[in-house]
């Protein structure tokens, strides 16, 4: 919802007594975020982070070429270094250049 939204709704469902700034709304969601920064949301990035299984909603899947990962999010990108992993392994278990 946009600042003029919310704003909006504020005004309207407190019988327009209150009327707030869209910079007030700003700070208050700049202060938000500051504190969840360091709190819970930290503890929820993380998470995700280490977790072994991820969810994705929705957005382009980079990977390395796995087929299984073709069935998640709206498109994928591969990364392809695994092709760089086997020209490696080809030239120090054949000695070809």
């Amino acid at each position: 919802m946009s600042l003029d939204g919310i704003k909006k709704f504020i005004y309207d469902t407190t019988n327009n007594n209150l009327l707030t700034s869209k910079g007030s709304f700003y700070s208050w969601n700049k202060e938000i975020y500051n504190l969840l920064l360091n709190t819970e949301y930290k503890y929820i990035k993380e998470e995700l982070m280490n977790a072994l299984v991820l969810h994705v909603d929705e957005g382009i899947i980079v990977h390395d070429h796995y087929k299984m990962y073709y069935n998640y999010g709206i498109d994928n990108a591969e990364c392809n270094v695994h092709d760089l992993r086997y020209l490696n392994a080809v030239t120090e278990f054949t000695s070809h250049t």
